[in-house]
């Protein structure tokens, strides 16, 4: 090597910062004329990184919301100028909402039984035990591992004992939602008019449910709008559902005072239902039970019953019930005690009032039980308002009585007691129900508009009525003096009166409504029609089979017209609208048969040949003529004689408030409907007492 380049590479050693350092060390110990003397330092220890699958769900996070902001800069550069644009059509897109939820955690809330709770009644009686002993002193080893071992069962206690064994934490998952990333915001501008327009104006909304007010939603719709942080999903799904429900509920005349057109509500309305759908089909098995999750499992709930979808609602509040207890929602303390609590008071009664509603209309088990229940009532006026406040306490406890009757009526358990103690069972659950109905009133002075007032009253009424009569159907009728038997489709008179009371007040609730907004009247339906089982009709569908009763079958055919005209609003009241003009064809047919009762024709002996000459001269498939000018459209009845796979397809399925289902009643009425085959063989003949 040259010395040029010797004197390079020493040159270029020296530029390091360690050499240099060094160098002018020795330099100073030179000229201080001292001995130059080094020290050799400890490596420093340097932090290692372990790539676990928490590390790699980080990253995933991190990635995502790079992933989301590159989109969202993407749009904007790909925007044209939109400066001349109507603000009441700009439609902003949704930002995808995203969870951290907690995975693999303990469960809030461990109930009586649980080896945590008897463990803790142990602890402490062992620690007043040792309180109390005279060598209490002595034993300090003991006094300490006694309070380890408290410490280490409170549920609030999140830190283990120095030395022991480090517990690993509950990770927290990121759930992302790209389904909702397609998906538009209703326009701005519409939504700050309503809003602002409901902070001076309370609208109908805010009394139907007190678990929200208007500040409380526009706090919400601001993080969508102007996500500066991350919402979750069950923010997005109750603005969308209470956004709805006030486009929809808005009367016309503040509509034109804020300048919405029928039209534009529509659009406003469908849009957020849209949203608020899609949400809920993309909502995970897994949720944090937690007040805002809580929340919007009870709206999405509401919301699938107005979409006519009892199922997914079925579905959402059983989900919500599962979450009030797992937060311990169902063990809170008193309003003396803990007044923080109000929301959290107020939402769990309300998810078991909707909770037991649909089950005893669904023929299901309730999700939350009476016996495990401690948590009080919400108070009036301090935790409800006085103005809906008690017409919500009157509803829960409608729907512990409802709870009631599925538990001691209608279960398994309840179905295999006898008939006699199913009818006093029944008799003193109708003497609640009769109570309960006299004593509930509404203020008209506590309420939005007396309009509201009267649909209210007319609607409580008729569930009334109709829980009523599912309570009566469980009586046999009193016996015959002749000790003949009853005809199938027989109920008792106290069924079939309240059946009567139930559709006559169909009748008034059609002549109040008739006029009213499309919104109104499905609001009316779904709430009322479809909210408690339509027992009240195949009641009095079997009285026109047994008596020949032509005023019953009046009722059942002006039920039919107002339903005809209102059954496009949802599947669910299309549904019912055609379950109930089938019934109501096969009842006329039979109506329409000249002399006395077919079946004690039968009784006579009259043989096949007999009983066909004497039929009424109808061919298969065709229809007595119908009440109102009713016709029968696309839907064709079997031919004669029904069989229950007749019933299964011509009802689709719909629950008729029978033991055994649709297909039960080819049982009842198969031998009292004309055929081309006469009278069915298995019918009752000579030396056999026919029905009654």
């Amino acid at each position: 090597m040259s010395e040029e380049n010797q004197s390079d590479g020493e040159s270029n050693s020296l530029r390091t910062p360690a050499v240099r350092a060094t160098a002018v060390g020795l330099e100073s110990c030179q000229t201080a004329r001292i001995v130059c003397r080094t020290t050799k330092r400890n490596a420093e220890k340097r932090q290692r990184v372990l790539v676990s699958g928490r590390y790699e769900r980080e990253l995933e996070d991190v990635t995502g919301r790079l992933s989301g902001l590159e989109r969202t800069l993407q749009r904007l550069l790909d925007e044209p100028n939109t400066a001349g644009r109507s603000s009441r059509t700009s439609s902003p897109a949704v930002p995808t909402p995203s969870d951290n939820q907690l995975i693999e955690r303990d469960v809030d809330f461990a109930g009586d039984s649980s080896f945590v709770a008897h463990s803790k009644d142990v602890t402490q009686a062992f620690e007043k035990t040792l309180n109390t002993s005279p060598i209490s002193s002595s034993i300090r080893d003991v006094s300490a591992a006694v309070a380890t071992l408290r410490n280490f069962l409170n549920e609030n206690s999140g830190t283990v004992a120095e030395g022991s064994m480090p517990v690993n934490k509950p990770l927290r998952e990121a759930v992302h939602y790209p389904e909702l990333a397609n998906l538009t915001l209703p326009p701005m501008p519409a939504v700050l008019r309503l809003l602002r327009h409901c902070k001076v104006h309370r609208h109908r909304f805010f009394f139907e449910t007190p678990t929200i007010d208007v500040q409380y939603l526009t706090e919400l719709c601001q993080k969508i709008y102007f996500p500066t942080d991350e919402y979750t999903i069950a923010t997005f799904i109750t603005v969308h559902v209470s956004l709805n429900y006030l486009f929809r509920q808005l009367p016309k005349a503040v509509a034109q005072e804020l300048g919405f057109t029928t039209t534009e509500l529509r659009a406003l309305a469908a849009t957020c239902s849209k949203n608020a759908e899609t949400a809920m089909l993309s909502l995970r098995m897994y949720m944090e039970a937690n007040y805002e999750n809580i929340e919007a499992l009870l709206f999405a709930s509401m919301m699938a019953l107005e979409l006519s979808r009892p199922s997914l609602s079925w579905t959402l509040i059983s989900s919500a019930a599962r979450m009030v207890q797992d937060a311990g929602y169902h063990r809170l303390p008193s309003y003396t005690t803990a007044p923080e609590c109000t929301k959290k008071r107020v939402v769990f009664w309300i998810v078991y009032a909707l909770d037991h509603s649909m089950a005893l209309n669904l023929g299901r088990s309730p999700n939350l039980h009476d016996c495990d229940i401690t948590v009080d009532r919400p108070r009036v006026p301090e935790e409800l308002e006085n103005s809906y406040g008690q017409v919500y306490m009157s509803w829960m406890d409608f729907a512990e009585l409802q709870g009631q009757i599925y538990e001691q009526l209608y279960c398994p358990r309840a179905q295999r007691q006898t008939t006699e103690v199913r009818a006093n069972l029944a008799r003193a659950l109708a003497f609640k129900v009769t109570d309960m109905k006299t004593r509930f009133n509404i203020d008209p002075g506590s309420i939005p508009s007396p309009e509201f007032g009267e649909e209210s009253m007319l609607s409580m009424q008729i569930v009334f009525e109709s829980t009523l009569t599912l309570v009566y159907r469980t009586i046999p009728p009193e016996p015959l003096p002749s000790g003949r038997q009853h005809h199938p489709l027989k109920f008792c008179n106290e069924a079939i009166e309240s059946a009567r009371q139930a559709l006559t007040m169909h009748k008034y609730a059609w002549n109040a409504l008739k006029d009213r907004e499309t919104d109104e009247w499905h609001s009316f339906l779904q709430w009322t029609v479809l909210w408690c089982p339509f027992i009240p009709y195949t009641v009095l569908f079997g009285n026109v089979i047994a008596d020949r009763n032509s005023d019953d079958l009046g009722l059942l055919g002006n039920v039919v017209s107002f339903m005809e005209a209102v059954a496009n609003m949802g599947p669910g009241i299309g549904k019912l609208y055609r379950a109930c003009r089938i019934f109501y064809q096969i009842a006329s047919i039979y109506l329409s048969q000249p002399g006395s009762d077919v079946a004690a024709s039968v009784s006579q002996g009259l043989g096949s040949s007999s009983y066909a000459s004497t039929r009424h001269p109808l061919q298969h498939g065709s229809f007595a003529p119908l009440e109102n000018g009713m016709h029968l459209g696309d839907t064709m009845i079997p031919d004669l004689p029904l069989f229950p796979q007749d019933w299964d397809v011509m009802l689709d399925g719909w629950d008729l408030g029978t033991d055994s289902g649709p297909g039960a009643m080819s049982t009842f009425l198969e031998q009292y409907l004309p055929s081309d085959e006469g009278v069915r063989n298995d019918v009752p003949t000579d030396g056999q007492e026919p029905f009654a």
